[in-house]
C-alpha cells in the first residue's frame, strides 16, 4: 500500500514512516520528524477494516 501527503509549511518536506497495524487497520505516525523543527503524530484508520499482507 502507498500513501501520499502534501503537507504546506515551513517544515517539511520529508519521508514520514508509518507503521501498519492488521488488528486496528489502522497505520501510525508517532513524532515523525519534520525539518528544520517540526514534528507530526497521527493514525489513519480504513473502513471497512482490511489486511495488508
Amino acid at each position: 500500500m502507498a500513501m501520499s501527503v502534501t503537507l504546506l509549511g515551513s517544515c517539511g518536506p520529508n519521508r514520514v514512516v508509518m507503521q501498519w497495524n492488521n488488528a486496528m487497520s489502522s497505520m501510525t505516525a508517532t513524532d515523525a520528524t519534520l525539518f528544520p523543527n517540526g514534528t507530526i503524530s497521527g493514525a489513519l484508520r480504513t473502513s471497512p477494516m482490511f489486511v495488508v499482507h
